[in-house]
């Protein structure tokens, strides 16, 4: 009798092989849960590939903090530290990618730069430059075996605010006739780029133009403070004479200033408060001539005869105040009036500019 071999097709040998296996998951899950039922602990099926993967990734080097940004004045030390635990025989390394140069590979320094070192600290990579400058601004990367994983961090270098000369006056002083436009300048660089800031020396107000009416406050009128490189005064006036000062800042430490001063030319104004003075014989009789002049004038007190009165006149006295920059209290004082002293007192002043005069009438 002739026996024939049978060989299944792979169709049925797949599907006895996927019935297998679900009985046998069936009962490895049952057995399980009839060993918790009976108080005993359910078995963990772990492969040898399973534990070499554990074991892996407990070594695995990795950053344990960001690297953090940093702002450093110009001339002065940056120190970048990059720490990472597990580094083993892994390289390390320090890259600046704005001039896409590697700086670094763990302790050697590639770099042709003696400002740059390399320093270990335990687990912390230290990345040192001395005497920074504009150059060194950018992102540094810090990375492990030259894998996308990385970080990345920023190194900030600012520059203190520092004035341009060209922009000063010769002697940082300007002297200017009345009434004519005047420009002052002030600039000055750094990094960030200063602001600048006008100020009067004295704290009072910028006059940049002639007043409206002087018996408005010029404090209620006139700002405290302009900002911006350029100071325009249209026109010049002499109530705008005067020390100014122009402050450079950027916050960068530190804020800096410049004083410049402004001499205003004009030719003298007389005010008189009293044209006209009653005195009551045997006192005293006051004559005040307010004089604004710049430079300042030269002034004098005329007799009704004709003389000048001077300081060997033992019956009168001079005496002089200065109120303002421009302003000058000229006073003659007679004593002991008498009706011989009665009269048209002429109070003459001149400067370079021009002259002027004005009269007070003495009366008993």
């Amino acid at each position: 009798m002739k026996v024939s071999t049978y060989f299944p097709s792979p169709l049925y040998a797949l599907l006895f092989l996927t019935t297998f296996y679900a009985i046998t998951s069936t009962a490895i899950i049952n057995s399980q849960t009839d060993a918790t039922t009976d108080g005993l602990a359910p078995i963990d099926f772990i492969t040898d590939t399973q534990k070499v993967d554990e074991d892996e990734n407990s070594s695995k080097p990795e950053f344990v903090n960001k690297v953090p940004s940093l702002s450093i004045t110009r001339g002065k030390d940056a120190v970048m530290r990059c720490t990472v635990k597990n580094l083993g025989n892994n390289v390390i390394s320090w890259h600046h990618l704005e001039s896409n140069s590697d700086l670094t590979i763990n302790k050697q320094v590639l770099k042709s730069d003696p400002r740059i070192r390399i320093k270990q600290e335990q687990d912390s990579w230290l990345l040192i430059i001395n005497n920074v400058s504009l150059e060194d601004k950018g992102f540094y990367v810090c990375r492990i075996n030259w894998q996308p994983n990385s970080q990345l961090a920023y190194l900030n270098v600012v520059v203190p605010p520092k004035f341009d000369e060209n922009s000063f006056p010769n002697n940082h002083e300007i002297v200017i006739q009345e009434y004519i436009n005047l420009t002052l300048r002030c600039q000055a660089t750094g990094d960030p780029q200063p602001t600048i800031e006008w100020r009067h020396e004295d704290g009072g107000p910028i006059v940049l133009s002639t007043p409206t009416d002087l018996t408005t406050s010029l404090a209620s009128s006139s700002p405290r403070r302009i900002e911006g490189e350029e100071l325009h005064f249209r026109p010049i006036t002499r109530w705008s004479m005067g020390s100014y000062l122009c402050i450079a800042s950027n916050g960068v430490p530190p804020s800096i200033s410049r004083r410049l001063m402004i001499t205003v030319h004009f030719p003298p104004v007389i005010r008189i408060a009293q044209q006209s003075l009653v005195v009551m014989r045997g006192q005293n009789a006051v004559l005040q001539c307010l004089v604004e002049s710049c430079p300042l004038a030269e002034q004098q007190w005329i007799h009704p005869n004709g003389e000048v009165i001077n300081e060997e006149w033992k019956k009168y006295s001079l005496d002089t105040e200065e109120t303002y920059h421009f302003k000058v209290v000229h006073q003659l004082t007679i004593k002991n009036a008498e009706i011989e002293d009665g009269g048209e007192f002429i109070c003459v002043v001149n400067n370079s500019i021009g002259e002027a005069k004005s009269s007070i009438k003495l009366q008993e």
